[in-house]
């Protein structure tokens, strides 16, 4: 990940951007359901959220810089799995509620858990294929969450899909700066000059 701060401000906008049909419902004025307590409270603690994520996502990125190879190992394999938690929150929310599947929902449930299993498991010393996979897996989810949103008009994906992201794309930097650490203490150094022996 050459430009961690741009990918996350890039992602950051796109989690925001999110709330574009939610705002434009709630601003209409040919709309006729009222919001109830329940509602309101989903959107206060949305926003919240979100907001905490991303905010503790830019800090974790400056911290990564400062944290050596072995502490940004430990760093990576744990934001990979914090961010695995918050895509099962992610994926049942989606086959439970969003998507209608009388049967099946199970299912869809399960195929998701292992697919977002996949960018936890890389091994970090995989640096490459661990940030393509965070990358990836993070487009597709905000692209999902955007679909979703607009076609349920409801924010219930925002919270865990930007927490998903947040906490992947941290993953995927820490393992990029232990990646350049380890390079770094591969180079090669002027080798000393023996002593003379002495007599």
């Amino acid at each position: 990940m050459k430009n961690p701060t741009i990918h996350l401000v890039i992602f950051s906008l796109a989690s925001l951007a999110i709330w574009i049909p939610i705002i434009s419902w709630l601003v209409s004025p040919s709309r006729t359901v009222l919001l109830g307590s329940p509602g309101r409270i989903l959107l206060i603690l949305t926003v919240a959220i979100q907001l905490i994520a991303l905010l503790l996502s830019f800090v974790f990125r400056g911290v990564a810089a400062t944290w050596d190879e072995r502490q940004n190992r430990a760093a990576s394999r744990v934001f990979g799995w914090i961010g695995y938690s918050a895509a099962l929150a992610w994926a049942w929310w989606v086959a439970m509620s969003m998507l209608e599947f009388n049967d099946g929902k199970f299912v869809v449930f399960g195929v998701l858990c292992l697919l977002y299993l996949i960018p936890a498991i890389v091994p970090v010393v995989k640096v490459s294929i661990r940030v393509r996979a965070a990358l990836v897996a993070a487009s597709v989810t905000l692209i999902a969450s955007g679909i979703l949103t607009i076609e349920r008009l409801s924010p219930i994906l925002i919270a865990p899909a930007t927490a998903y992201v947040a906490a992947i794309l941290v993953s995927g930097i820490c393992a990029t700066y232990a990646g350049s650490s380890h390079l770094r203490h591969r180079t090669v150094t002027p080798i000393e000059e023996s002593r003379p022996i002495e007599s």
